[in-house]
């Protein structure tokens, strides 16, 4: 391996991780971590350990027997519909990995594919505000105000990816990259990580707005549902940009190169 290239195939390997995240971007605006371990449980294991949570924050705010009934009622009906959402993005992820990884990726196909995780996701995102307004209804000014803190966080600035470079490096550092594909891989995560700040901010600014609608007595439901919108077109943009950036790498991997990666989400798949 030439000298110096660690530091390249390291954002080589950003970019190959990339081409797996490029759906889960696509819904960055309303994500969440998975434990691995959920993917096992029952749903009606499911229900309960939603149902745990949604307890323990209605323990901390003195809700009423009734408030606790109403709200219980709501994660009830959501639940179903949260687990058919989370199953179509295993099968999504894998087909959109299956494309990146032909040799030949075809760009319409793969943008289609984000669009469609995206519009799902945002009617989903919709559904739970809707939820969300009605268990406000529930909740007395003082109840409201204790859960706008919980959500209430400083804005954080993005501090570069220098952490995500080393240590994808170093697993993937046996990437034997040509100088042509570091270059692209190069220009492509630079001008991507100028887009993060950006981002950021926006995610911040409505995370902002929302709280300020909790604390309100009344919420503008018809300005939450534009936030929604726009923070989802906005990171639906971004995903795209990443997706194009995956298809031109993708279009370069050679046959070793899509073999090893095939090899390394078959063991990451075998640990789940």
């Amino acid at each position: 391996m030439k000298a110096g290239s660690i530091k390249v195939l390291g954002r080589v390997g950003l970019m190959v991780l990339m081409l797996a995240a490029v759906a889960s971007a696509a819904v960055a605006c309303g994500r969440g971590h998975h434990h691995r371990h959920h993917g096992d449980m029952s749903p009606e294991a499911m229900e309960r350990r939603a149902l745990d949570r949604v307890g323990w924050v209605l323990d901390d705010i003195d809700a009423t027997d009734k408030q606790r009934q109403a709200i219980e009622g709501q994660v009830k009906t959501m639940l179903p519909k949260a687990m058919d959402m989370r199953a179509t993005m295993e099968p999504r992820r894998e087909a959109l990995v299956q494309e990146l990884l032909s040799g030949k990726p075809n760009a319409q196909k793969v943008r289609g594919m984000v669009d469609e995780a995206s519009v799902d996701m945002t009617a989903f995102a919709h559904q739970m505000l809707d939820e969300a307004l009605v268990a406000h209804a529930v909740l007395n000014k003082a109840q409201r105000a204790e859960l706008a803190e919980r959500f209430e966080m400083p804005q954080r600035e993005w501090e570069g990816g220098w952490m995500v470079n080393a240590a994808v490096g170093r697993v993937l550092d046996k990437f034997d990259a040509s100088d042509a594909q570091s270059e692209l891989v190069l220009s492509h995560v630079d001008q991507l990580e100028t887009e993060i700040p950006g981002l950021m901010k926006v995610r911040h600014e409505a995370r902002a707005e929302f709280v300020a609608q909790l604390r309100s007595d009344k919420p503008d439901a018809q300005r939450l549902h534009q936030l929604i919108d726009q923070t989802a077109a906005t990171y639906t943009e971004a995903a795209h940009k990443v997706a194009g950036a995956a298809v031109e790498i993708g279009a370069t991997l050679t046959t070793e190169q899509r073999s090893m990666i095939q090899e390394k989400i078959a063991e990451r798949r075998g640990r789940k």
